[in-house]
């Protein structure tokens, strides 16, 4: 399964308010397709969806969040505070090269940006 390359604020409306990802807001008023779902959510489904909004803010596929979850079982903490910790590196990480590959530009690295 590959990166979502889809609408944001579909994602957004139906996730709820993703920092960072954009500056919209969804209208208070239109949540008049959602009534006929209201009502107490399930654990599964608050699970379900927090490792959504995980998978969708950071750019994951499924194989990838549980590789970084298992690393974050594995050491010493809080296994939820681990974890951002190391999807913030990785976001970090992917940014630094961005950066590297505009200071120092060559054909193919051009041609990766397009």
């Amino acid at each position: 399964m590959s990166r979502y390359r889809g609408p944001r604020f579909k994602k957004i409306r139906r996730l709820g308010a993703l920092p960072g990802l954009t500056s919209k807001r969804p209208r208070t008023g239109s949540a008049f397709r959602n009534q006929s779902r209201s009502g107490k959510k399930s654990q599964y489904r608050i699970c379900l969806e927090e490792k959504q909004k995980l998978r969708f803010h950071y750019g994951l596929t499924k194989r990838q969040l549980f590789k970084y979850v298992r690393i974050a079982g594995k050491a010493k903490g809080s296994t939820g505070q681990v974890l951002l910790q190391l999807l913030e590196m990785r976001l970090l990480v992917q940014i630094g090269g961005i950066w590297e590959e505009t200071l120092h530009p060559g054909i193919n690295k051009k041609k990766t940006l397009l």
